[in-house]
């Protein structure tokens, strides 16, 4: 690991790469019961991305950016049903 972190906070910084990332552990862990979102984002924080950053989530699970993938991963299981 570079060592080099990303606070995700923001709406705008969460990338399809990490939408990506947190779908298939929706996808893989959640799929036939409800989602513990807790669960996901701590196995999703600490995940180095293609560019060699460290996600770094932050405390709050009401954060725009945690409410972004929400979201968006809600959307995309909703689609691949």
């Amino acid at each position: 690991m570079t060592g080099k972190y990303l606070e995700l906070r923001a709406a705008d910084q969460v990338t399809d790469e990490i939408v990506t990332a947190a779908y298939d552990i929706a996808d893989g862990w959640y799929r036939d019961t409800g989602i513990d979102w807790e669960d996901l984002l701590d196995r999703l924080d600490g995940m180095e991305t293609a560019d060699g950053l460290i996600l770094d989530l932050g405390d709050s699970l009401l954060s725009p950016a945690i409410r972004e993938i929400r979201k968006r991963v809600r959307k995309m299981l909703a689609e691949s049903d």
